[in-house]
């Protein structure tokens, strides 16, 4: 037998029998061949995901307890690669194709327990549900392009199977919002100004009408109100207030006070008061002050 990378390395051989006494020239060549392939895996231009043409061998190790002598054991040993994000200075899941580009947030923190040391994966929630994949890898092989797949409870959808048609409906509505109560939705959609559109002292949304904001005027309520502090940093002093309702199909969902500046040049929801009181007489108010929530 021809022994290409055994011939090479005569220094290891001689480090190995000046340690062991013995070498066995077969595994010898097996291991240097093998470790020259993995580095040409790791040396190559693109990431390589998925191998499939690393041997098997078989091999009858020195035995020195009392059982493995009396079994006269042969073991299969298989060599296998381990993937290490640092090895390849790339992100595993930045590597799958998602629809839509949307790739899950994960984590990984390792905690040590009892001595023992134990991979925490951290999935984070998110609101870009659901996931799924527009193309995959050789190594992904039972995965179905395009399925949704979830877990209910202590259940996962098979691999071969879609998720139901209930499941996939609120992955759908939690991305679109639809699941979250009607004042985070009227906040969060407050977040893309081209949905709202001006009617009178109304702005509605213009996909969901009966999302509201309304503006009222009440001139009797703050008749008497005296311009606060804020008013004088202005250009002009002139201060009025009126009332902001957010609604929902006509019910009030919140209510604020707005200011109204510089003679109507800029308008804000008005400061809250605020109290620190005294520990031992809670009644009483040591100092007042005013903050924007």
């Amino acid at each position: 037998m021809h022994y290409e990378l055994v011939g090479e390395n005569k220094g290891l051989i001689a480090e190995i029998e000046k340690r062991y006494g013995t070498t066995e020239l077969v595994t010898l060549e097996y291991t240097l061949k093998l470790q020259s392939f993995l580095k040409q895996t790791l040396d190559f231009e693109a990431t390589v995901w998925w191998l499939n043409c690393i041997p098997n061998f078989l091999y009858t190790p020195i035995l020195s307890f009392e059982r493995g002598r009396n079994q006269q054991g042969l073991f299969i040993y298989q060599a296998y690669i381990s993937f290490d994000e640092n090895t390849y200075g790339t992100h595993i899941l930045s590597q799958s194709m998602f629809s839509g580009d949307f790739v899950p947030e994960v984590s990984v923190e390792t905690v040590l327990i009892s001595k023992k040391e134990i991979d925490v994966l951290t999935i984070y929630n998110s609101y870009n549900v659901p996931f799924f994949l527009r193309s995959k890898s050789r190594k992904y092989h039972s995965i179905v392009v395009g399925y949704i797949y979830s877990r209910k409870n202590d259940r996962n959808t098979p691999i071969s199977e879609n998720s139901s048609m209930q499941q996939i409906e609120l992955l759908w509505k939690k991305r679109l919002g639809l699941l979250s109560p009607p004042l985070e939705q009227i906040i969060s959609r407050m977040r893309n100004k081209s949905e709202w559109q001006e009617l009178g002292d109304i702005y509605y949304n213009i996909f969901n009408p009966d999302f509201k904001i309304k503006e009222e005027w009440d001139q009797e309520e703050y008749k008497d109100y005296k311009r606060e502090y804020y008013s004088y940093n202005q250009y002009n002093e002139s201060t009025n207030y009126i009332n902001l309702y957010i609604l929902c199909w006509e019910t009030v969902l919140k209510e604020f006070q707005v200011v109204i500046l510089d003679s109507g040049r800029y308008k804000t929801p008005a400061p809250t008061w605020g109290f620190i009181h005294d520990p031992t007489r809670y009644s009483e108010s040591l100092y007042a002050y005013k903050y924007i929530s």
